[in-house]
């Protein structure tokens, strides 16, 4: 046999492209002169999506299964027995007198490493709800508040001996927003003050206001999986209005911060993302942006604009995400910011228009 003893990279040749379903659905409803409402549903299944396989992985019947380090299981794996492959395979890593117990474990103990890449065994799921109350551009007033919820699922490979992904809670958010255009009915083609003398438009006349409100809750915290749990995942949550940037999650609901006792080798990883777990989440997002514009005429045809926009006006911040890592002093702790929401910043622009 070729290259016995040795590993391969392969592909699969004979995988289909990934596809994709997407729908919306969706009712509106008009009331009033200007208002119109909108609830709707968006949904996207896809299928064949790409994983990476591990088919020469030690099986998985071999590996700690409980919430303890288990020294024994991975000293007994690696410890070094005699080789059956000795002298054969000349050249390669396998032709030494001893090797692992767990390369005897393996599928497949003549081979080294295998990795089958690019299987279309993965699936992915999204699900949202959108709805949105809109009064249409009128009388120099346009406003509209609207909510968007999703959630989405996606298969992954956790631990290597597994040969068919599971799927995970992969992400979730919540977000509403709301913006709205007011023009200060009063100077050049306004309602009041058409006609007014233009030192009185240049100063009170053509202002337009507005304003964009954002909240979005941005989903749960990421822990890798590879430490040991031995609490409710249900108590890592702490009320958003009872954290502190010294303590976004509840650390004492059940890690193992030893490092003496973190696992050992062959221990199967845990995926905290379980469907029915409520975990902590990130910091959200919380932000008004608003702007100022005015119009100075010239003439009909010539006049300046000058614009003031202002982002994050309350200057409110937004931490970035904790430390998940259990044995880190600072676990539990945020020590920076994120980029989604600067600090209070302007930005002034003048135009000429001729």
């Amino acid at each position: 046999m070729q290259n016995v003893g040795g590993g391969y990279w392969s592909y699969d040749l004979d995988r289909k492209h990934v596809y994709s379903h997407r729908v919306r659905a969706g009712f509106q409803y008009g009331f009033g002169k200007d208002w119109m409402t909108e609830i709707a549903y968006l949904g996207s299944w896809i299928r064949d999506m790409d994983v990476s396989l591990r088919p020469n992985a030690v099986p998985g019947q071999y590996w700690n299964t409980s919430r303890v380090r288990n020294d024994a299981l991975a000293n007994d794996l690696n410890r070094t027995v005699p080789n059956p492959l000795a002298g054969l395979v000349p050249g390669m890593g396998l032709n030494t007198a001893n090797t692992t117990k767990a390369q005897l474990l393996r599928p497949f103990p003549h081979m080294g490493t295998l990795n089958l890449e690019q299987v279309g065994l993965g699936t992915s799921r999204f699900d949202s709800m959108e709805a949105e109350v809109k009064k249409r551009y009128s009388q120099g007033f346009t406003f509209s508040v609207a909510y968007t919820g999703s959630k989405q699922f996606t298969d992954r490979i956790v631990n290597e001996f597994e040969m068919r992904p599971t799927r995970y809670l992969d992400s979730w958010f919540h977000r509403v927003a709301a913006n709205g255009i007011y023009d200060v009915p009063y100077g050049r083609k306004r309602r009041y003050g058409a006609n007014a003398h233009y030192l009185l438009d240049t100063i009170l006349g053509g202002w337009t206001l507005s304003g964009i409100y954002q909240y979005q809750i941005r989903g749960p915290l990421s822990f890798d999986g590879n430490y040991l749990f031995n609490g409710d995942y249900s108590q890592l949550y702490i009320p958003h209005d009872q954290t502190t940037p010294e303590r976004k999650f509840n650390i004492d609901a059940g890690f193992n911060r030893v490092p003496a006792q973190q696992p050992a080798a062959y221990t199967v990883r845990l995926d905290a993302f379980a469907p029915d777990i409520r975990l902590p989440f990130r910091d959200p997002i919380n932000q008004i942006d608003v702007s100022l514009l005015k119009s100075f005429y010239v003439t009909e045809r010539y006049y300046f604009r000058l614009k003031v926009d202002t982002f994050n006006i309350v200057n409110h911040p937004m931490f970035g995400q904790a430390v998940t890592d259990p044995l880190s002093s600072q676990f539990g702790q945020v020590s920076g910011f994120s980029t989604y929401a600067p600090m209070r910043n302007f930005l002034f622009t003048a135009q000429f228009f001729f």
